[in-house]
């Protein structure tokens, strides 16, 4: 069964010292922003690649966005650039750029902080591919990853259903992935879904395959619902993400990102299913049973303290 439902609607809320004009200058303001949708992309620098782009794909549904660029860098260069080319940097406002900063305001000076957000805030965007384009101004002398984060205002939201829970090793871990537009189901999308295991860079993503044709682990066939399994073997944390592409009412492509984690644990005891042995007890002697004695074996890895739940269940269920 499905255990969590782990939406992208999210609200986030930002307290950013404004240095720009855009917002006042040497203000500080409170951007409260509402992201029901969103997308994520990265890219990797080094000494031979100081420069690269990461893309944004903004649909007919979107009123405004965030577009956040993270880095440990403090020397990037970032700007953003619309369908029709133009090109707004960092700390100024463009064709749907209502505004643009660096956060923390201290960033630059204080050692403590390791890294910079490159934010924009959009407005009314034009639909189409943006492009996040990044350059860091000093030389490197190693791998540096640069990662873009975007929410979107947009009734088109995407939602991922299972995960987030504890789960024995193979055990099957039903993941659901459906799109609505307000309140209409949206079909005709393709799904990309991979499971990464988290700090294990010698891990092999396990591909998920998703379907919405009522053959078991999906339910119904053609509900919007399309249904994956993920079988894992080894303990350890596990992050599900899937990209969801498809086009709009409106004929605009759009794209969502989701994501969920999953935690597969070894079991401390387990039962042995071929020892199970069941015994009816009539303690007076009256012709009627009392109580039922239950017995099973238990594979116990580690000592502890353990609690066994058993259900009765009548012959008419």
């Amino acid at each position: 069964m499905y255990t969590k439902i782990q939406s992208v609607l999210l609200k986030t809320t930002f307290v950013l010292s404004v240095l720009g004009s855009t917002f006042g200058q040497g203000e500080t303001t409170e951007i409260e922003f509402l992201g029901r949708a969103r997308q994520a992309d990265s890219l990797l620098l080094g000494p031979s690649t100081p420069s690269g782009d990461m893309t944004v794909i903004v649909d007919d549904t979107v009123d405004a966005a965030l577009v956040m660029v993270t880095s440990s860098s403090k020397t990037l260069t970032v700007s953003l650039i619309d369908p029709s080319l133009n090109e707004t940097f960092v700390g100024s406002t463009g064709p749907g750029i209502s505004g643009s900063i660096t956060y923390p305001e201290d960033a630059d000076t204080n050692p403590a902080i390791l890294g910079k957000d490159y934010v924009f805030r959009l407005e009314s965007p034009a639909a189409g591919t943006w492009t996040v384009h990044v350059v860091d101004t000093v030389t490197l002398t190693d791998d540096l990853i640069v990662v873009t984060n975007t929410w979107m205002d947009s009734a088109l939201q995407g939602f991922m259903v299972g995960g987030g829970e504890d789960y024995p090793p193979t055990v099957p871990v039903r993941i659901g992935v459906f799109v609505m537009n307000d309140t209409m189901y949206l079909s005709g999308h393709t799904i990309d879904c991979q499971v990464f295991r988290l700090g294990d860079a010698t891990f092999t993503p396990v591909t998920v395959t998703f379907a919405d044709d009522g053959v078991s682990p999906d339910f119904a066939a053609a509900d919007g619902l399309h249904t994956g399994e993920i079988s894992l073997s080894e303990a350890g944390d596990y992050d599900v993400r899937a990209t969801v592409n498809g086009t709009t009412p409106g004929g605009q492509p759009y794209e969502r990102d989701l994501f969920t984690e999953v935690r597969i644990v070894a079991p401390a005891a387990t039962l042995v299913p071929s020892t199970v042995d069941d015994q009816p007890v009539d303690a007076d002697a009256d012709g009627l049973v009392d109580k039922v004695v239950i017995g099973n074996d238990v594979d116990v890895v580690a000592a502890g303290d353990y609690v066994v739940q058993v259900d009765l269940d009548s012959t008419g269920g």
